[in-house]
């Protein structure tokens, strides 16, 4: 069960991002399931390439930035359950 609340988030840097590590794209709580930085040019910064898998839709959605840039980190908290019983009332 997760519980995510997308108005409470953090930030962090996007080379420090690798796989499996949740991100916020296109306002979607994602994980992140391929990265990769390109060299920086003379007068560029290095560029981090994510590629990441929706939460909730499943769409795959890819995004390119700085590696120095931001990006959204939504804090998810995580739960363990255990069902007891499951009752079907339209069983008799």
């Amino acid at each position: 069960m997760f519980k995510v609340k997308l108005w409470v988030k953090q930030y962090q840097k996007c080379s420090n991002i690798i796989k499996g590590n949740y991100v916020i794209i296109d306002g979607v709580a994602s994980i992140v399931s391929d990265t990769s930085t390109s060299r920086p040019g003379k007068h560029g910064h290095a560029k981090v390439r994510l590629v990441a898998v929706g939460m909730i839709d499943g769409k795959k959605r890819e995004l390119v930035m700085p590696g120095h840039d931001n990006i959204d980190v939504p804090i998810i908290e995580k739960k363990i359950a255990q069902v007891l019983s499951i009752h079907d009332p339209l069983q008799t």
